[in-house]
């Protein structure tokens, strides 16, 4: 891992690029589809990544904006009427749910 949010660039640079579509129609989809197709390990990296990237930006909220504006995000969050922030924070809860259905 080359950054503390290695896992968050992970997930959205592979999964939520422009063509996120080929891997389900919503970000619920999408992160089943990752969950589905990933080990325990790997989720459990991705999780803590978002726990971290979740703690720095508490005081900084829209800095999650320009974070995911940054690493080229090609999910629209918010269309769902949510901020970066709150999507990180979705994200994380979704792939606990994935990760707990795996197990």
């Amino acid at each position: 891992m080359t950054n503390k949010f290695e896992g968050v660039d992970y997930l959205v640079g592979c999964y939520f690029h422009q063509d996120f579509s080929m891997y389900g129609e919503n970000d619920k989809d999408v992160v089943d589809f990752f969950c589905n197709e990933s080990d325990l390990s790997l989720i459990k990296n991705v999780i803590n990544s978002f726990s971290l990237f979740i703690k720095f930006f508490s005081k900084n909220k829209h800095g999650a904006d320009k974070y995911f504006d940054e690493i080229s995000c090609g999910y629209y969050y918010q269309d769902d009427g949510i901020t970066g922030y709150e999507w990180a924070e979705k994200l994380k809860a979704l792939l606990e749910k994935g990760l707990s259905n795996k197990k």
